[in-house]
């Protein structure tokens, strides 16, 4: 990227009174001057907006934070969530069940935050599933934490002005930076910086110090997730590999179709085929099956040649499995169970 930036000095002067056109270019200084477009500014953004990654095991997302208190219902089990320290306890759950993929029910109505710490409050699912689809992933940078006030300078080639700015918290510097990011902005620090880094106060002094800063953070700090399952496409191979399988429920339109293809053995190969065996005449036939993996959420996609089976012919979303041997798959309405012969 063209750095062409020169900030607080006298030649400002000059290229405002002037340069003022929409061809506007300036010089600045890297070593003093941080562009709020450069991966230090992206860095120090990350450090600093809202906590929306920690909860991904529940909400599946780093767009929002879901904001206590709040209840949860996975499988049968409820969890009424007041605190941080609460999600210990669905943790400790997932794995005594040994949970790789599963479905979380909300208790609406339901308040969450956004990355620039904006609360909104949901009234149902279809509200949550739009809000999530409609805004951007990120994901914090959680081992760094500044001492407040903090005074800057800052000029954007928008006004072409120089401004000092007192941010007193973590929302206010946050939003700043992204107001500057948004206007190609760039910034300057009153040193010095007071942070604290795993627990540890330390004093930051120039732009070299904060690189350095954040070059040296533990890999950790980058993914802060409290739990992280096994990686589920994965494990749902090997779950539909394992052993053969029958349609435990088949609903259709609301109307219960299981007793129209009971009758069904399903074995998932390796080569993405599937040997179909009716147990009413002894005749086999094939089908397909491929796993697609979306941003929230994963996909059976099946398919089969023999006509009876055309009601399980659909890219299913798969909403838990491993749990009784099962794996639940839905589509709209439609709602399809396999289990595994004993």
């Amino acid at each position: 990227m063209k750095q062409k930036y020169l900030i607080f000095s006298a030649f400002i002067i000059f290229l405002i009174l002037g340069c003022q056109n929409d061809d506007f270019e300036f010089d600045y200084d890297s070593t003093t001057t941080i562009s709020s477009s450069s991966l230090l500014g992206s860095f120090l953004q990350r450090s600093l907006q809202n906590e929306t990654t920690k909860d991904n095991f529940i909400d599946a997302s780093s767009a929002v934070k879901i904001e206590f208190p709040y209840t949860i219902q996975i499988n049968n089990q409820s969890f009424n969530l007041i605190e941080e320290d609460d999600y210990q306890s669905v943790i400790n759950y997932l794995e005594n069940e040994n949970l790789t993929f599963y479905g979380v029910d909300f208790s609406f109505p339901l308040e969450v935050s956004l990355v620039n710490f904006e609360k909104i409050t949901l009234q149902n699912f279809n509200e949550f599933e739009a809000l999530i689809a409609n805004s951007t992933e990120s994901s914090e940078i959680n081992c760094i934490h500044f001492t407040y006030p903090i005074e800057l300078n800052s000029f954007s080639s928008s006004d072409e002005n120089s401004t000092t700015r007192i941010v007193n918290n973590q929302a206010q510097f946050y939003n700043f930076l992204q107001f500057l990011r948004e206007q190609n902005g760039f910034f300057q620090f009153t040193y010095p910086l007071k942070l604290n880094i795993n627990g540890q106060n330390t004093e930051i002094n120039s732009v070299a110090d904060l690189e350095n800063t954040f070059n040296a953070l533990a890999n950790q700090c980058f993914e802060p997730n409290l739990y992280v399952p096994s990686t589920p496409v994965s494990q749902l191979d090997e779950f539909l590999m394992d052993e053969s399988f029958f349609v435990f429920n088949l609903f259709e339109d609301g109307e219960d179709e299981t007793d129209e293809v009971d009758q069904f053995r399903f074995t998932f190969n390796a080569d993405a085929t599937i040997l179909v065996l009716n147990t009413e005449n002894q005749t086999n036939s094939n089908g397909t099956w491929q796993i697609e993996e979306h941003t929230n959420q994963i996909k059976l996609v099946l398919s089969f040649e023999d006509a009876a089976l055309e009601e399980l012919i659909e890219d299913w979303v798969v909403e838990e499995f491993g749990n009784n041997n099962q794996i639940s798959l839905s589509d709209d309405q439609d709602q399809l169970i396999f289990e595994k012969l004993e």
